[in-house]
């Protein structure tokens, strides 16, 4: 006596419905454990750069800000030197901010701008991602990949307009 065991379908709907309320969740559902390690590790790429882009919009807003408002020279460079972290927003200290102009800065906060919307925009994508491949892999859990698939191919003819002269070969 031979006991077959079913595998277990997973549905389509929960697998959807638990990646959207928690990233990740329907691939485990499905069974999949290593896949919720490349949603999460993304995500925290992404959120990482969009923290860093971030501070280092608000650093070239801040200091455009002085720019415009047009403070003394030392004020710009005395904000700038003293800036915590300065190094990882740019290579240029206060006394080259106070040479460039207020159009290369606002050049520098645009860049940086146009960066973080593209960020935001990949993340909903990951995001949407993430769901699909939970709905998908619930789908295809069970599909057959076995070796003893077979499809038969048989002549006939087609009929087409229901008349003689609309016959046609067809396999």
């Amino acid at each position: 006596l031979v006991i077959k065991k079913e595998k277990r379908q997973p549905s389509p709907k929960i697998a959807g419905l638990l990646s959207t309320a928690i990233p990740g969740a329907g691939q485990i559902y499905n069974g999949n454990y290593w896949k919720p390690l490349v949603v999460w590790g993304g995500a925290a790429v992404l959120v990482n750069y969009i923290i860093d882009f971030n501070k280092s919009k608000i650093f070239f807003h801040d200091v455009l800000i002085l720019k415009d408002a047009d403070s003394s020279s030392a004020f710009v460079i005395d904000f700038v030197n003293d800036y915590p972290n300065l190094e990882d927003y740019t290579t240029l200290d206060g006394e080259d901010f106070d040479l460039i102009s207020a159009e290369q800065i606002q050049t520098q906060y645009d860049s940086r701008r146009a960066v973080l919307q593209n960020l935001y925009i990949f993340g909903v994508v990951w995001y949407g991602l993430n769901i699909l491949d939970a709905v998908v892999e619930a789908h295809l859990k069970n599909f057959d990949v076995s070796d003893d698939l077979a499809m038969k191919i048989k002549p006939s003819l087609l009929n087409m307009n229901n008349s003689l002269n609309g016959m046609g070969p067809a396999l």
